[in-house]
């Protein structure tokens, strides 16, 4: 029996214009799942607020969740997989791909 890893890493120094795109960030969010080995049960869940957005893939095996702050410049990135390395292969792929300035 496998058991579930938990990660929750925030991303630092983001340009405001990348995290105030909702259409691109779920296409982010599902790509960052795929990386991990997630299989999504289906589209990004976007929710926008006043202080910010959250993204959800609902995965099986798992979830990828996204709460942006872009005022901020900031994402927490919250991810449970099956696997050991999924967490890490997701979180690298959204820092790049967001160019985050450092990430904890």
């Amino acid at each position: 029996m496998s058991s579930f890893s938990h990660s929750c890493t925030q991303l630092t120094g983001i340009m405001g214009a990348r995290l105030g795109d909702a259409a691109g960030l779920a296409a982010l969010a599902a790509g960052a799942a795929s990386a991990a080995g997630l299989t999504p049960y289906g589209p990004p869940v976007l929710h926008s607020g006043p202080k910010g957005t959250v993204v959800a893939v609902l995965c099986h095996g798992g979830h990828l969740i996204l709460h942006i702050e872009p005022d901020a410049g900031r994402c927490l990135v919250d991810i449970v997989a099956a696997t050991p390395n999924a967490a890490s292969r997701a979180t690298d792929a959204l820092a790049k791909r967001l160019n985050a300035e450092g990430h904890h």
